[in-house]
């Protein structure tokens, strides 16, 4: 939700947009998000979303991909979607490989990907977030697990997995029942891959790398990004009233919206544009 809002707060008066979502894992994002731009007082733009996947879920984002044009249709928005099969690296985020066209404006969007990247000598993330800053995006959004899943030590990390997955399965109980398909599928699929990732492997094939928000905040800014704060603290307050919760915590810590559960912090959102040093 909050990286849809800012996409479409940067978006205001732009009739074409384009964007790239690193390591789409699903289409779910994308239904509010039309249905937002097509409330626009100057009228829905034309939407292209490029998705780069591993190819391990490509039958499976292909079948959604019918659904999510029959709502862009219904919206009276023109929705292109591309879905491309490569792995992301700094050699696929060209202009070239990228098809970026004049006209459009450029997002680019990383739900729970970017931690993928960081590794003991931090140069895989630096390589793909300086050729993110050579695409020079509208804006950046980031997702991310806040959490510190990546010091060296087993112990640590052992220690910091057990009371952050706690409270993630404290959060689940409360607000899904336990024969929730979509639970199931996030305890038995998502999280119990990654807790296996964080515990049971080291060097380059331990992936899951969370990090904490102000850690996020040095390696963007690093990059020669800078934080542009979300508006969307009402928004995620209302939504999380709808489903009557109590325990969800949200706050904003020098431009990220943090939302946490009974005081333990779970994710972090941010914005991010492109830091011109010298404006034109």
């Amino acid at each position: 939700m909050a990286a849809n809002e800012a996409i479409c707060q940067a978006s205001q008066e732009k009739d074409s947009l384009h964007i790239i979502d690193l390591g789409m894992e699903h289409t779910l994002q994308w239904p509010s998000l039309m249905r937002t731009l097509a409330a626009r007082n100057e009228g829905p733009p034309k939407l292209r979303i490029t998705g780069l996947i591993d190819g391990h879920n490509l039958l499976e984002l292909e079948a959604s991909l019918k659904e999510l044009a029959e709502e862009a249709s219904s919206l009276g928005i023109r929705l292109e979607f591309n879905l491309v099969s490569e792995p992301v690296s700094p050699l696929l985020l060209t202009t070239e490989n990228l098809n970026l066209r004049e006209g459009e404006a450029l997002f680019v969007n990383s739900i729970m990907h970017l931690h993928k990247f960081v590794k003991e000598s931090r140069g895989s993330l630096k390589a793909i977030l300086q050729a993110i800053k050579k695409l020079n995006p509208t804006l950046l959004t980031v997702v991310e697990q806040d959490a510190n899943h990546n010091g060296p030590f087993f112990l640590g990390r052992f220690i910091e997995s057990l009371h952050y997955y706690s409270a993630i399965f404290d959060s689940l109980e409360a607000s899904l029942p336990r024969n929730s398909p979509q639970r199931i599928k996030m305890e038995k699929v998502q999280f119990s891959t990654e807790i296996c990732n964080i515990i049971a492997y080291e060097g380059s094939n331990r992936i899951e790398r969370h990090e904490r928000a102000d850690q996020w905040r040095r390696q963007l800014s690093r990059a020669g990004f800078q934080v542009m704060g979300l508006k969307c603290m009402s928004q995620a307050r209302m939504m999380l009233s709808v489903y009557g919760i109590d325990g969800y915590t949200l706050a904003t810590e020098k431009g990220c919206l943090l939302l946490g559960w009974k005081g333990r912090p779970l994710m972090l959102a941010s914005a991010w544009q492109v830091h011109n040093l010298f404006p034109s």
